[in-house]
C-alpha cells in the first residue's frame, strides 16, 4: 500500500467516523428531547392530580 492509498483509506475513515458520530449525536439528542417530553408530562400530571385534592394512587371513590 503506498501513501496515496494509505491517505485514501485515512480519509474514508475519517469520513465514516464524522458519519458515525453525527448519528450519534442525532441520536442522543431525540433520546434527550423524549425523555424531557415524557418528564414535563409527567409532572404536569402528578402536579394536576394533586391540585385537585386527589394524591396519587388514592381511591377518591372510596365510601
Amino acid at each position: 500500500m503506498n501513501g496515496s492509498d494509505r491517505d485514501h483509506h485515512l480519509r474514508r475513515a475519517q469520513q465514516e467516523l464524522e458519519r458515525v458520530r453525527s448519528a450519534a449525536s442525532e441520536c442522543a439528542r431525540r433520546a434527550h428531547l423524549e425523555l424531557a417530553q415524557r418528564y414535563t408530562l409527567l409532572v404536569r400530571s402528578y402536579g394536576e392530580t394533586t391540585l385537585y385534592g386527589n394524591p396519587p394512587n388514592s381511591r377518591s371513590d372510596a365510601v
